[in-house]
């Protein structure tokens, strides 16, 4: 009895430290698809219908600045505490395309996901520099107004195939301080994209959003 009881605290303190080491849940996985391309085209980013300006999110404020529309494997996501910017933007994506959604290229190339920037490592197998690897991925800080929305945001697996639509923005704190994504350092990689997003759909579902309005970039 004391050896098993002695098992499940080792278990649960475990659990608890690759818990809090991934700041939040630890990412679910998708099956393992087939190998190949799964994603083809690249995203598309877009201008305003409208005039932007100004809008409360939470403690800070935010600015449409055109649109995203991408299509894309989750390659890796990375949780943030619910303070500060983490209050609103929860959850970093790392999405690929191309040869950066086909299992024989991704087995060989290791994402390192922090401070919400990037960096991308082939091997030799890869068959693409570095350089190649970075222009097929994004890394996308993703939010939602609607509760309902945010859940399934949160629900997001490592794998899946998703569709987003929705908008880019810029982020002002209380200070007048504005955030466009990341944190600005150059040893990381680009900075994120910021996204309200709009519209999801997880393989051939659609989750939410006017999916009938719709109209292909």
């Amino acid at each position: 009895m004391k050896k098993l009881l002695l098992v499940a605290v080792l278990v649960l303190a475990g659990w608890w430290v690759l818990r809090t080491q991934h700041h939040g849940p630890l990412a679910a996985q998708a099956p393992r698809p087939a190998d190949g391309v799964l994603v083809g085209g690249e995203p598309v980013y877009g201008g305003l219908d409208f005039q932007p300006g100004w809008m409360p999110l939470g403690a800070f404020e935010q600015m449409p600045a055109g649109t995203i529309d991408v299509t894309a494997r989750v390659l890796a996501r990375q949780d943030y505490p619910s303070t500060g910017m983490g209050e609103v933007f929860p959850t970093d994506l790392v999405l690929g395309w191309g040869a950066m959604s086909d299992n024989r290229v991704i087995d060989h190339v290791s994402i390192r996901l922090a401070d919400r920037g990037l960096a991308v490592a082939p091997d030799a197998a890869a068959g693409l520099s570095a350089r190649e690897a970075r222009a097929l991925t994004m890394v996308l800080a993703v939010h939602s107004d609607f509760q309902a929305h945010a859940a399934a945001l949160d629900a997001l697996r490592v794998g899946d195939v998703i569709h987003l639509y929705g908008w880019q923005l810029k982020v002002k704190a209380a200070d007048g301080s504005v955030w466009n994504g990341g944190s600005g350092r150059e040893e990381i990689g680009e900075r994120a994209f910021i996204m309200q997003v709009l519209m999801l759909q997880v393989g051939d579902q659609k989750i939410f959003g006017n999916w009938d309005a719709y109209r292909a970039p």
